[in-house]
């Protein structure tokens, strides 16, 4: 399941693992979207939902790398139209003025940015796709090959509009 859209790119860190036990995990790059959707022109149309994402495309750790400091400051918008996966939701108890209130974040995979936005202004853009975030023409990779409708998988499962017995007449 892959969420495609468009958000405010904060909290851009780096984050050293601590590698209890067994598992000596990596450090890692993770950021915040804040995803929107709704109608702008209805009173308490638009809702954000909350991302928690670790960038992992080489090509999004790049251009996150590239506007970390204007994506921290408060006083600049950074928008990108982007695409994330492998998500799940986490629970957390608020503190401040909201104390003792649950909320919750969807976390994920920063999988591919397509532009990001500083203060209205383009100052990436992924020169491999020519499309907005609405529509990616790249091909889809599976298992290290890129996938076909016009073939039989690997398992031989006939793709839609394949005959089932091989095309064979009885």
């Amino acid at each position: 399941l892959h969420l495609r859209g468009l958000g405010y790119l904060s909290r851009v860190r780096d984050v050293a693992s601590r590698g209890n036990g067994r598992s000596k995990a990596k450090p890692f790059l993770a950021c915040s979207i804040s995803a929107f959707h709704g109608d702008p022109n209805v009173d308490n149309g638009i809702v954000y939902l909350p991302l928690d994402l670790i960038v992992s495309g080489e090509k999004a750790k790049e251009a996150v790398r590239s506007v970390m400091d204007d994506a921290n400051d408060r006083d600049v918008k950074v928008l990108v139209a982007f695409r994330s996966g492998d998500h799940y939701i986490r629970t957390f108890e608020r503190t401040g003025n909201r104390a003792g209130e649950t909320g919750s974040v969807l976390k994920g995979r920063l999988l591919k940015l397509f532009w990001i936005k500083v203060d209205g202004q383009e100052v990436w853009r992924d020169e491999g796709d020519d499309t907005e975030a609405g529509a990616d023409s790249s091909p889809e990779i599976v298992d290290g090959r890129e996938s076909s409708t016009e073939h039989r998988d690997d398992r031989g499962t006939p793709e839609v509009g394949e005959p089932v017995d091989g095309g064979k007449d009885e």
